[in-house]
């Protein structure tokens, strides 16, 4: 029998479209992982992987699979109130300006309004700026939007907690 995690099935069904080929989205949808066990994941559940699988991306700087959840329009406001643009993020990340070395999520968060998720989380960022080395414990807000079939994270916003 194989095994087959959660994880897994959740980047096969967002890299196959699966999940947001719809126009009227169902709210939630079973994978069967073997005969005798059903997994059920929400929309919601989904979003909360992407959000944490675009840290991954950054991290190991697979800006081709980050390009595609990024809105034309994002703005990616930091805690030190440096905002970033789509072409931006992916050159600062290309030309070493930014780089994340490890990201660990504490808690996340996510509220549905339509077309519409808002994500709220905690977590530890470690990383360089320009060659200084930071470590920082961060508050965040993602706001995702459905465009067509697919969600774009179209602003985040960060603030360093005390």
């Amino acid at each position: 029998m194989k095994t087959i995690t959660k994880g897994f099935c959740l980047l096969l069904i967002l890299s196959s479209g699966l999940l947001f080929n719809s126009q009227s989205a169902p709210q939630s949808f079973s994978i069967p992982v073997s005969k005798t066990s059903i997994v059920t994941y929400t929309i919601s559940d989904s979003l909360l992987y992407l959000s944490a699988q675009k840290f991954k991306w950054m991290i190991n700087l697979n800006l081709d699979s980050l390009n595609t959840i990024l809105d034309e329009d994002i703005l990616y406001v930091h805690s030190n109130s440096w905002i970033q643009h789509k072409q931006d993020m992916i050159n600062d990340f290309k030309n070493g300006k930014l780089k994340l070395i490890n990201v660990s999520i504490t808690d996340a968060a996510i509220r549905m309004f339509g077309t519409t998720a808002i994500i709220n989380g905690h977590g530890k960022f470690a990383g360089e700026m320009n060659g200084t080395p930071f470590d920082l414990q961060l508050g965040y807000t993602e706001v995702y939007i459905k465009r067509a079939t697919n969600w774009y994270l179209v602003t985040r916003h960060a603030n360093k907690m005390p």
